[in-house]
């Protein structure tokens, strides 16, 4: 299970893009960025049902360790199962964060921004 410090989340100066820097585990000192990112589903996605929620995603490693390549980054498949479970755990806290937020209407729960409903 990725933790909050497993990763930093890493601004460029240069580019319009955020990067994550890993902190742990066999790719410790790795930092990527993930490109296209995408979700779909097959049918009604619920809280209590999550599971057929899908997303696709792309990344690229930018910088390396010692014990890999950039090439062997951008193939490897544990590297690419631990960079979308980051993105899992981002998305995750990210909704967490924004459901918690939300002011609260005594009749109706949640009142969710943008026009968003429960």
């Amino acid at each position: 299970m990725i933790k909050d410090s497993d990763f930093t989340i890493m601004e460029s100066d240069s580019e319009e893009f955020f990067a994550f820097k890993l902190n742990t585990g066999e790719y410790e000192g790795v930092i990527f960025r993930f490109g296209k990112v995408s979700g779909k589903e097959s049918k009604i996605v619920t809280r209590q049902d999550p599971a057929d929620a899908k997303i696709d995603f792309e990344y690229v490693a930018l910088v390396p360790n010692e014990k890999n390549t950039l090439e062997e980054l951008d193939k490897d498949e544990k590297f690419g199962i631990i960079a979308g479970q980051i993105l899992k755990h981002v998305l995750e806290t990210s909704i967490a964060d924004l459901v918690d937020s939300a002011p609260v209407n005594n009749k109706q729960g949640l009142i969710l921004p943008n026009g968003l409903q429960q």
